[in-house]
């Protein structure tokens, strides 16, 4: 029978469904934390469906040690502080992240101004795309100055490096001529540069093949060998005699960046070159004076 056909024959009450337990109220309480003080496997059940998957939670495995978080964090509150995004946060999060890092607005507030012995090997497109990944990257101006002394400093001994190779090179081939032509140095390496200057039009070819002579004994001795050959066809005037030559070779010599010191296309000359050039001038001069001992 139903309650209400019950109640019709005895006048009782039917019975109220009865209610789930409640903690505190005659039950035992759910425990989130296991015998031995850790937190149980499903412990984040207890907190509220849209922060229970939170990773930020995947550290705690008991109550004091959430607790204490809780503490140094409320410590916080009010601090000048910035909170790291996450792989969930926005491009406009990840911006805002940065900017209170100190990043420039754009990639061009980066002040990045290099070294003035280095100044000419900076390529500006590849500075551009410095900028650019350095902007990307969210780094200040504090960083971006640590990463480019650094490289500024290598580029900086790349360059000294280079210099003091050419430097060694040039001597080495100056070496080997001096073995090879003897007494007649001076004199067929002028004549190798005569053959040079007065046959190529363009200073840029011109330069780079007066520094060919320099730093190449072939180059130098093929040089003078076509000069002796102009020479007996009389395409080139010899000098007018051995004393006028030392004299334009000296002028030559003397009128040179090398020898002047201070810069040459916006790059100092280095203490070894210039040394090298007043050495030359002055074994021409001792030349001349073994010549004309009375001039």
């Amino acid at each position: 029978m139903d309650d209400k056909v019950i109640s019709d024959i005895t006048g009782a009450s039917p019975t109220p469904p009865s209610a789930p337990p409640v903690a505190g109220a005659g039950t035992s309480p759910v425990s989130f934390v296991g015998s031995d003080g850790k937190f149980t496997e499903n412990w984040r059940s207890a907190l509220p469906e849209e922060i229970r998957n939170e990773k930020y939670f995947d550290s705690f495995k008991d109550l004091p040690g959430l607790a204490k978080t809780a503490y140094h964090a409320s410590k916080l509150v009010g601090a000048d502080k910035i909170v790291r995004p996450t792989d969930k946060s926005t491009p406009e999060e990840w911006d805002a992240y940065y900017t209170a890092g100190g990043r420039p607005k754009d990639a061009a507030g980066y002040q990045l101004e290099p070294p003035p012995e280095i100044k000419d090997y900076i390529i500006p497109e590849r500075m551009t795309q410095a900028r650019d990944v350095l902007h990307k990257a969210g780094l200040n101006q504090k960083q971006v100055n640590d990463i480019f002394g650094l490289y500024s400093n290598w580029l900086k001994d790349d360059v000294k490096n280079m210099g003091d190779n050419q430097v060694l090179a040039k001597k080495t081939a100056e070496d080997s001529l001096r073995t090879k032509w003897g007494t007649q140095y001076d004199e067929r390496l002028h004549m190798a540069n005569r053959i040079i200057s007065e046959n190529v039009a363009s200073d840029e070819e011109k330069e780079e093949l007066l520094a060919s002579v320099g730093n190449s004994p072939a180059v130098a001795n093929f040089l003078s060998n076509i000069a002796d050959k102009f020479m007996e066809a009389k395409l080139i005037v010899p000098e007018v005699t051995a004393t006028n030559n030392i004299d334009s070779q000296i002028a030559e010599e003397m009128a040179k960046p090398e020898y002047l010191g201070g810069f040459q296309n916006g790059k100092q000359i280095s203490p070894q070159l210039h040394q090298a050039a007043i050495d030359k001038v002055n074994r021409l001069m001792e030349q001349k004076r073994r010549i004309s001992p009375t001039r």
